[in-house]
C-alpha cells in the first residue's frame, strides 16, 4: 500500500498539531516519526490510519493503483497504542471481537473506522464505578489529613 499525505494539517479549536505536511510512503516502506511527547505523533499516525480527519489536506491510500475508499481503509491499516479505546475490562481478543461485530454507523460510515463500539449495557457503569471508587476513598482521605487551610498572617 502506498499513503501519500498531501498539504495536511490537523487542529483541535485554536490548537496547530501540524501543518502543510507532505509526503509518501511507498509499499514496503518503514518510516520512523519522532519526537518528543505531545509534538503530535500519535495524532499523525490516527490521521493517517483513517481514525482522525485532517483540518486540511488529503490522506490517500492506494492498493494496486486504485485508491481506497475511506470507510475501507481499516481493512488495511490499523494503529495500536496504550490509549486507543480499548476497554480495560475486555482482553485484546474480545476487543477485536467487539469491534469487528460493529454496526455501521448512521451516514455509512463503519465504527471499524472510527471509536470502538459502547460495551454491552452496565458494563460501563460498573467499569466506572470501579474506577472512582479508589479516587473518591484518595480524596476522603486527604481531606481528613489535612484539614481546613488557615490563611497565613501577621498577628498585631
Amino acid at each position: 500500500m502506498e499513503i501519500r499525505l498531501t498539504n495536511v494539517a490537523k487542529h483541535f479549536g485554536r490548537e496547530v498539531v501540524f501543518k502543510d505536511l507532505s509526503t509518501n510512503l511507498p509499499p514496503g516502506s518503514r518510516t520512523a516519526i519522532l519526537g518528543p511527547n505531545g509534538s503530535g505523533k500519535s495524532t499523525l499516525l490516527q490521521t493517517i490510519a483513517g481514525v482522525l480527519v485532517p483540518t486540511q489536506g488529503t490522506v490517500e491510500h492506494i492498493v494496486k493503483g486504485a485508491p481506497l475508499a475511506p470507510d475501507e481503509v481499516y481493512r488495511y491499516v490499523s494503529i495500536a497504542a496504550p490509549y486507543l479505546g480499548l476497554y480495560e475490562d475486555l482482553s485484546l481478543e474480545q476487543a477485536i471481537a467487539l469491534l469487528a461485530a460493529a454496526p455501521e454507523r448512521k451516514g455509512g460510515k463503519s465504527r471499524r473506522s472510527g471509536r470502538a463500539a459502547a460495551p454491552a449495557k452496565g458494563a460501563a457503569k460498573k467499569s466506572a464505578a470501579k474506577k472512582s471508587a479508589p479516587r473518591k476513598a484518595a480524596a476522603k482521605k486527604t481531606a481528613r489529613k489535612s484539614g481546613p487551610k488557615k490563611a497565613a498572617g501577621r498577628k498585631g
